[in-house]
């Protein structure tokens, strides 16, 4: 659950590369959601839950793909407010089933997304970042 606003002035883009990090698909093992989070865009809604939402996404990908949950912890391990804030998430999504076929693979990844943000928007609203 959140615990705080995003009052946080990091890089998106060293956090996904870090959690891309966490996963080393081979040839025959692309993750079934298409995850390669370097290369994705963040949410083009630029707001505090759709990049909470996102990164929430995000992580369930890595749940999905077979990422071992101590890297995906490891990466919000620094004790800032965002880390506290995901670390829940992280252990929220891997307490989730992982599911062997690319269908319900991408649908417990849309799905956690938008559990996540409707859990930020009942709590702050669509407030910009």
């Amino acid at each position: 659950m959140l615990s705080s606003r995003f009052l946080v002035t990091i890089s998106y883009s060293t956090i996904f590369l870090s959690l891309a990090a966490c996963v080393e698909p081979t040839a025959s093992q692309v993750p079934a959601t298409g995850l390669v989070m370097a290369g994705r865009e963040a949410p083009e809604d630029g707001t505090m839950c759709g990049r909470y939402a996102y990164m929430s996404a995000s992580i369930m990908e890595l749940r999905q793909s077979g990422a071992p949950i101590s890297k995906v912890m490891g990466v919000f391990g620094s004790g800032s407010t965002l880390d506290k804030m995901m670390r829940p998430v992280v252990v929220e999504a891997f307490d989730s089933p992982a599911f062997q076929t690319e269908g319900y693979q991408s649908q417990a990844v849309r799905e956690f997304g938008r559990e996540k943000y409707v859990e930020c928007y009942k709590l702050y609203g669509n407030a910009p970042l």
